[in-house]
């Protein structure tokens, strides 16, 4: 019921951003981060609910409003995951489902890097590219 943390892994080699590709790539990225976090707010709320309501369940009777419960957090992982996956496609990172917080993999200057954004955010920022494979910790 949890929604993956991995991005599915496909064969194709996804893009290498700079920081113009990946402003121009940002109307779309924007629209589907704001659907990603919607849903994922969707899936806590229903997680919560869904843990309220086995409080009422028994180990011989399950209660009817959990076993429904389950089933919208399992639907609304599974949107999670679809939002993740078109991202993973387009080769945007996911970093923080809550705050819609992504990487764009790149190069600057013959490093590896990669462009952050966040809803909120006009464009990538200078301030927001951080070294390849950097912690949400190391970005702050």
């Amino acid at each position: 019921m949890t929604p993956k943390t991995e991005p599915s892994r496909d064969t194709h080699t996804p893009p290498r951003y700079t920081a113009e590709l990946a402003n121009r790539a940002l109307p779309l990225v924007r629209r589907i981060v704001a659907d990603l976090v919607l849903r994922y707010r969707d899936w806590q709320d229903a997680v919560s609910r869904f843990e309220y309501a086995t409080t009422k369940s028994t180990a011989s009777a399950a209660d009817p409003e959990a076993d429904a419960l389950q089933t919208a957090a399992e639907l609304l992982a599974a949107e999670v995951d679809a939002h993740v996956a078109e991202l993973a496609e387009l080769g945007v990172q996911v970093r923080a489902f809550d705050t819609g917080l992504v990487d764009f993999p790149g190069e600057l200057d013959g490093r590896p890097v990669c462009f952050s954004w966040m809803p909120g955010q006009a464009s990538v920022a200078k301030s927001a590219v951080q070294p390849l494979g950097a912690t949400t910790a190391e970005q702050r």
